[in-house]
């Protein structure tokens, strides 16, 4: 197989996202046939599922590949994603992790002249004592990482659909005394809205921004991508300093509004509402290079990317499956089939927006 490192780098999300899978397996076996790979199965029995982990969770969750990784890239990935997202029932599973990682980036800088790979293998050398205590404080993830450690220290086996059943029971018998069906909602009517708050010195501009989008809104758009672009601005209006006090309104306007769509597929013919990009730009009456540099400064800013949960319409919520995803035991699944107690601490928790 002949493994192309930059074949997402050119790709929209969507794109990309069929392509993963294959994109991943061939970077593994064409490490596990490197010189560095061959040598590290010597002291090693298998290879590839750190490597897995950590190029599937770069991509799905910031569209990060490869050929554009850096320190800090590698540096979020470590410490933020794999912690929350993943974990570990048996301790020793994160011993060979930076082992791997480190002879898989070593292969990448000889094979393919990573000019970033040297500071790379560099963090990842100064992490190794320490990653595996990262990867197994039950402080580090997320609740379902403390519900499923919970699980395992009290004796079930939470690999298991039975034992996972078994902790399920033992988990209803507990909260049976505390809480209330009744009082967790399925599906909802309404979805929370977002704060529209913003700082008496950023009013003013914000009250021009928004005149702008909520008259294009009205013409183009909806309701609830209208309160949608209110939100972004005024979180965008909250920084300090707030980049909104440099640039025109329009092109804020257009920017935040582009952003917004890029999230919820404004551009694809077979949502609705539905827009070319092109009409945006000319509707806010900017350039496609400042609509696109906006857009771009927005999404930077309030760290939004194709189906970001956080920045999703409330009427496309069931359509995307970034919502429910979460990472038991090292595999992302889907929220919807995991046990209801699970369910109900994360709908608690506020990383599902309702009990499916």
């Amino acid at each position: 197989m002949t493994f192309n490192l930059t074949q997402l780098d050119s790709l929209t999300y969507d794109e990309a996202e069929p392509l993963l899978e294959s994109y991943i397996e061939g970077a593994i076996e064409t490490f596990a046939h490197s010189p560095e790979g061959q040598a590290y199965l010597e002291t090693h029995e298998t290879l590839g599922s750190w490597i897995g982990s950590f190029l599937e969770l770069a991509y799905l969750y910031e569209e990060y590949t490869l050929s554009m990784m850096a320190f800090t890239h590698v540096q979020e990935i470590m410490e933020g994603l794999l912690p929350r997202k993943i974990t570990l029932l048996n301790p020793s599973e994160a011993d060979d992790a930076i082992a791997e990682l480190l002879c898989f980036w070593q292969f990448l800088k000889r094979q393919y002249k990573l000019k970033k790979a040297d500071s790379i293998i560099q963090y990842l050398s100064d992490i190794e004592s320490t990653f595996p205590s990262l990867m197994n404080d039950p402080h580090s993830g997320g609740f379902l990482k403390n519900l499923l450690l919970q699980g395992h220290e009290l004796g079930f086996d939470m690999t298991s659909q039975k034992g996972l059943e078994a902790f399920q029971e033992h988990f209803n018998a507990q909260q049976q005394s505390s809480e209330n069906d009744s009082e967790i909602p399925s599906k909802p009517q309404t979805i929370p809205q977002k704060s529209e708050s913003v700082p008496k010195t950023m009013q003013a501009k914000y009250d021009q921004i928004i005149a702008l989008t909520n008259e294009f809104a009205s013409q183009h758009l909806n309701d609830e991508y209208a309160q949608l672009i209110r939100a972004a601005t005024a979180a965008l209006a909250r920084k300090r300093p707030s980049p909104l006090s440099r640039g025109q309104a329009k092109s804020w306007a257009c920017g935040i509004t582009h952003a917004l769509g890029m999230v919820n597929f404004l551009y694809d013919s077979s949502f609705s509402p539905h827009i070319s990009a092109g009409d945006l730009y000319d509707a806010f009456g900017v350039s496609s290079s400042t609509g696109q540099s906006k857009s771009k400064q927005t999404r930077d800013l309030l760290k939004m990317s194709q189906l970001d949960p956080d920045w999703t319409l409330p009427s496309l919520i069931d359509r995307n499956p970034m919502v429910w995803r979460i990472s038991v035991d090292g595999l992302m699944v889907d929220a919807r089939t995991m046990p209801r107690p699970i369910q109900e601490v994360a709908y608690a928790k506020g990383l599902i927006p309702y009990l499916p």
